[in-house]
């Protein structure tokens, strides 16, 4: 049983699977490169329209990477649970974010579309999966990111950043349909550890003001609300409310949000959104 480890729901390996049946498979069209209107004249993907204007649905199985609309750039292979986080964060043209682990850099590459490809995203990692983060911002065409390999547990400057994103290395129990075969809960704890000592980095280089993203794609209270409230515990910190319009699950930490599969057809996620005080 999955359950061993404390989460929302009695998960088994069978139930988590069926989770899986009812993902949809969604692309994030580049707005830098083109509207949605534009797009779904021009493209020939059979899509449907989601919740989000610039996230659809993709209908048919094919092999997105080798598509015109992905070698163009106009198009990101994203979950649509996974691209409601940089819109929990909100970065403006203006400011100075920091996405902690950003490999293999969608939701860095988000960022930087809603933020017009202005100010600057700092987008850290381990050096060899920079690789990726940099393939993937050239292919779409955004130019305000700036790569630094830097271990994420350490602050990378502190009392700077406007915004910091922390999409922390997770189990995957709600991303990756065969990830309870490798769980134990030791790993879970073991992760917590890593992922609080990440959010305090994170949150001390944060600006008095700012905002930081916490996120998983995963189920386990251990690397969810247990991490953030550890934060709460240590730092003078609040959890914001997530001003979105967007079905979602409450988690039983005050405006924390939880994505269940069934809520959009997506992945399941955490996001808590907090501000330095």
């Amino acid at each position: 049983m999955v359950a061993s480890a404390r989460i929302i729901k009695p998960f088994t390996p069978i139930a988590l699977m069926l989770n899986f049946e009812i993902m949809k498979n969604y692309i994030r069209l580049n707005t830098l490169k083109m509207n949605p209107e534009e797009y779904v004249e021009w493209t020939e993907l059979k899509i449907g329209k989601t919740i989000l204007p610039f996230v659809f649905e993709l209908k048919e199985k094919v092999k997105i990477g080798k598509t015109i609309d992905y070698l163009a750039g106009l198009i990101h292979p994203q979950s649509l649970s996974s691209s409601i986080v940089p819109l929990a964060l909100d970065p403006k043209p203006k400011e100075i974010v920091w996405d902690m682990t950003a490999s293999p850099g969608s939701k860095t590459t988000e960022m930087a579309m809603l933020m017009k490809n202005k100010g600057v995203i700092v987008a850290t990692d381990r050096k060899k999966r920079l690789r990726a983060i940099r393939a993937n911002a050239e292919r779409l065409g955004t130019f305000n990111i700036i790569l630094k390999p830097w271990d994420a547990k350490k602050p990378l400057k502190l009392n700077y950043f406007d915004k910091v994103l922390l999409d922390a290395p997770c189990t995957a129990l709600g991303s990756h349909k065969y990830a309870w075969k490798r769980f134990k809960p030791d790993i879970a704890k073991a992760l917590s550890r890593v992922q609080k000592a990440m959010i305090l980095a994170g949150f001390d280089s944060l600006k008095r003001g700012g905002s930081l993203v916490y996120s998983t794609c995963t189920i386990t209270e251990e690397e969810n609300e247990e991490v953030v409230e550890f934060l709460l515990e240590n730092r003078n910190a609040e959890v914001e409310e997530i001003k979105l319009n967007i079905p979602h699950t409450k988690s039983r930490l005050k405006n924390a949000w939880r994505f269940n599969p069934e809520d959009l057809k997506s992945e399941a996620f955490f996001i808590a959104k907090l501000v330095k005080l």
